[in-house]
């Protein structure tokens, strides 16, 4: 998912309609977005218009004009880690194709002040990935990927620091997104007021 430079990750919920992270399309036309999907000889474009968004949970859905197949959402809990998870991006992606992240869960936290769920893991994350599903072993659908908390220790990345919203935050408010709800209830996204910008 590419609006001008931008380059993100989004998801089918439906066979029409795409999950995203917001801040992969902050700032660009909603109404007019390149949406590009893989296929068998390489990737066809399509136009997405944003329908609904919250800025909060950083979640973003779009209406395209395709039809694609849905993934289904599962869930996710405390007792689950260390879950074993794959994470599913545009980062690394060969020929447009995306790819594919290997970890567990590592710790589930709820932020009841700012009715947000997510999680990490120690899949390896990387910009490009932002929006893309978190799945489990059963192809269900547990998180979105979020944000990389970069953790200095002599220039090396620290893994343990790749967070993904709880898909239970998504399914809060998707039905607010589908009518087409757009919220801007914050300034900030969550994972700023949690960990001041990262």
């Amino acid at each position: 998912m590419t609006p001008e430079s931008a380059v993100g990750t989004g998801w089918a919920i439906e066979e029409d309609l795409i999950v995203t992270a917001f801040h992969v399309i902050e700032g660009f036309t909603f109404d007019r977005l390149s949406v590009f999907i893989p296929t068998d000889d390489g990737t066809e474009e399509v136009i997405g218009r944003v329908i609904g968004w919250d800025k909060m949970p950083d979640i973003a859905l779009l209406r395209i004009e395709a039809t694609l197949s849905p993934l289904p959402l599962g869930n996710l809990g405390s007792a689950d880690v260390p879950e074993p998870i794959l994470g599913i991006g545009w980062s690394n992606g060969v020929e447009g194709f995306p790819s594919a992240k290997f970890g567990v869960v590592t710790t589930v936290k709820h932020y009841p002040d700012l009715d947000v769920r997510a999680f990490q893991s120690d899949a390896a994350f990387d910009p490009g990935d932002s929006g893309g599903p978190v799945i489990d072993m059963d192809g269900n659908v547990v998180g979105i990927m979020q944000f990389i908390r970069t953790m200095n220790s002599s220039g090396v990345r620290i893994l343990g620091q790749q967070t993904a919203l709880h898909v239970s935050s998504l399914k809060e408010i998707l039905d607010d997104l589908k009518a087409g709800k757009l919220k801007n209830s914050t300034s900030e996204y969550w994972f700023e007021l949690v960990y001041g910008g990262g």
